[in-house]
């Protein structure tokens, strides 16, 4: 069968290990440029976290270098400012006092039409910058508690991780563009924790169903059973992030034509996370729980004997499975998400068994 046909029945034949060792340099070098941005060029915050006065004056015409030399004299000249939707400055500068604001905001009005003004005290920025960090730490907790429950703690782990992962290429990347973070940002970013924690779910869904057959566990390495149950998901993973990429590619198209620059970073946002999360659940997460899972003693024994016997890492494992039919009938070798039919094989009768024993020939009449 053709690549796109195995892909669509769960048949696919990648070698999923082989690939995470490229994937590691590729988030490695992610995380450091991640990192560099945050450190260095630092987050663009918005006033509803550090305080301030912000003003949006359509001003065709006029440039960030003269808007600044107009807000020298009130000494904001290093306010932070940007060209939006081609006409518009939008200028954030650290004023709380509402004489100064309004000082400053008579003096743009010369240069242009003075449209949305906004001003955010100190104590709110800050608190809205601890209910932040108090949803995150509470999403985690909530989390680790749940998938150690549901599933295990070693996935627990994996799944923090990536989403760790995930949120920090995001973040870095913000910082990267310059884009500001409003509470718009922090909704998107939770928005794509619960993405990326969909995908690594159903992975872990899989493998604990794989692991629960000891006939499984017993001839095959931790490693293979996560490289089938990725192949078995992969399509699933696919459909899940296009149906959510889909939406967000029309809000970036329509934030960038209307200029609505609230959808777009929004959008962005949820963009890069979509991907990031989809590409998480199947190259960070997987390879952490196997690197986990190897060192216990059940499956460090089997991954000696599959050394000792030459095989390779990463293959793909058939998984069998036994339903129940009408009449008796069982179906061999599909797996859950094959949608063919399954057509009932009859099964021998046992030996021995009520079943199995054949009538008693009846006797001739004598004449």
């Amino acid at each position: 069968m053709s690549f796109r046909s195995d892909l669509y029945h769960g048949e696919t034949q990648l070698n999923f290990p082989r690939m995470w060792r490229k994937s590691r340099v590729l988030s490695g070098l992610a995380i450091l440029v991640a990192i560099f941005a945050i450190v260095v060029l630092r987050l663009n915050l918005g006033i509803d976290f550090e305080g301030g006065s912000s003003w949006e004056v359509r001003a065709p015409g006029v440039s960030i270098a003269e808007a600044r030399d107009l807000l020298r004299p009130f000494g904001e000249g290093e306010a932070k400012i940007q060209i939006v939707a081609g006409e518009t400055l939008r200028i954030q500068a650290p004023v709380k006092d509402p004489v100064k604001a309004n000082e400053i905001g008579t003096a743009l009005s010369k240069i242009g039409e003075i449209g949305a003004v906004q001003s955010v005290g100190p104590s709110w920025g800050n608190e809205i910058t601890k209910q932040a960090i108090k949803a995150l730490v509470v999403f985690f907790v909530l989390l680790a508690l749940f998938m150690a429950w549901r599933l295990e703690w070693k996935m627990a782990i994996g799944a923090i991780i990536a989403v760790v992962h995930d949120v920090l290429i995001s973040v870095g990347l913000y910082a990267l563009l310059g884009l500001a973070v409003t509470p718009a940002t922090v909704v998107s970013f939770l928005t794509i924790l619960g993405y990326s924690l969909y995908d690594t779910i159903v992975v872990f869904d899989k493998v604990h169903e794989l692991t629960a057959r000891p006939s499984i566990t017993s001839r095959h390495t931790y490693t293979d059973i996560m490289n089938t149950a990725l192949n078995q998901v992969l399509m699933r993973s696919i459909n899940t992030t296009m149906m959510g990429v889909i939406p967000v590619i029309a809000m970036l198209i329509v934030g960038k034509v209307q200029g609505a620059d609230t959808l777009l970073e929004f959008a962005v946002a949820l963009f890069v996370g979509l991907l990031v999360g989809a590409y998480s659940s199947l190259f960070v997460a997987a390879p952490i729980v196997v690197w986990l899972k190897e060192r216990e003693p059940r499956h460090a024994s089997v991954r000696a004997k599959s050394q000792q016997r030459g095989d390779i890492a990463g293959r793909r494992i058939d998984t069998p499975q036994l339903v129940g039919a009408a009449g008796g009938g069982i179906v061999r070798g599909l797996t859950d998400d094959d949608p063919r039919p399954r057509a009932p094989v009859t099964a021998a009768p046992a030996t021995g068994s009520a079943v199995g024993i054949p009538p008693r020939p009846r006797k001739k009449k004598r004449r």
